[in-house]
């Protein structure tokens, strides 16, 4: 009978061990049944709404008219240096109206364009990792056509990061507090530096793959990067889709990881699906 109690405890502390190792780990990941959702930091905020002086820049386009950053000929203002802070980024002109011979500002519809981040993220025990994927709406932001259909220096956008949001509220918290800082940082900016690929005006119906070099800040960091594009346009509306990667540590962020039990992993993916009307 010894025997027998021996065996059900080698057999039984190992097995309650993983189970409870795996409740540890489910609890983490706020997957428990009985756990309640925690309250969203983003809940009840209005995109771009109630921030802070100096935490939403002014966006704007260079009027109409001024030098083209196309086919790799880079635009007239200079740009921002690794490691600078959003203040050191030139800072865009007010937008400009639609002026004639062709120019045109087509703006950023938020409710038909999307911006995600992608990471991949994993379990501590699990051989298998998963993309843990945030989106939001609140993107706003002019692109500048110049009088040879063209785009413009300083064309530009902005994402409201408070507003991201996944599957998982508490990773969603998480983000926001411990790495991207939304209180202090709550603001993301692109400036458009450089167009390559487009030579001329876009024709109805074209796509045209594109590489967009310009100025992201983030977390208090201004980078260079380049997202890779195609734009179509249909009458007047612009359709495009962008992508590119970075590491946390390139906007000054730590690599997420709670205790070594759940952790994220190098690169960031940046995604965005953006449809901009041209102004009357």
């Amino acid at each position: 009978m010894s025997r027998i109690r021996v065996l059900l405890l080698i057999v039984a502390v190992p097995v309650l061990a993983a189970g409870g190792f795996g409740v540890y780990l489910l609890s983490l990941a706020g997957d428990l049944p009985w756990q309640v959702d925690p309250t969203p930091i983003s809940s009840q905020i209005t995109p771009f709404a109630g921030l802070a002086a100096g935490s939403d820049p002014p966006l704007g386009v260079s009027a109409p008219g001024s030098p083209a950053a196309t086919g790799g000929t880079p635009a007239a203002s200079p740009s921002a240096s690794p490691g600078a802070s959003p203040a050191a980024s030139p800072a865009a002109s007010p937008v400009a109206s639609p002026a004639a011979g062709g120019a045109a500002i087509f703006a950023i519809d938020g409710k038909r364009s999307e911006v995600r981040y992608r990471v991949r993220e994993q379990l501590a025990g699990f051989s298998t990792d998963s993309d843990a994927v945030g989106t939001t709406h609140a993107i706003a932001g002019s692109i500048a056509f110049d009088g040879n259909g063209l785009p413009a220096a300083g064309s530009a956008f902005k994402v409201d990061l408070r507003t991201l949001t996944s599957d998982k509220v508490r990773r969603d918290n998480d983000i926001k507090k411990y790495y991207l800082e939304t209180a202090k940082f709550p603001v993301a900016t692109f400036v458009f530096r450089e167009v390559q690929g487009l030579t001329e005006p876009l024709a109805e119906g074209q796509s045209v793959p594109l590489k967009i070099v310009g100025d992201l800040t983030a977390h208090g960091v201004t980078k260079s990067i380049t997202l890779d594009a195609t734009a179509t346009r249909t009458g007047d509306t612009l359709t495009g889709k962008a992508s590119t990667t970075f590491r946390f540590e390139d906007f000054g962020m730590d690599v997420p990881d709670i205790a070594g039990m759940v952790s994220a992993q190098n690169p960031i993916h940046l995604e965005l699906d953006v449809t901009a009307v041209r102004g009357a």
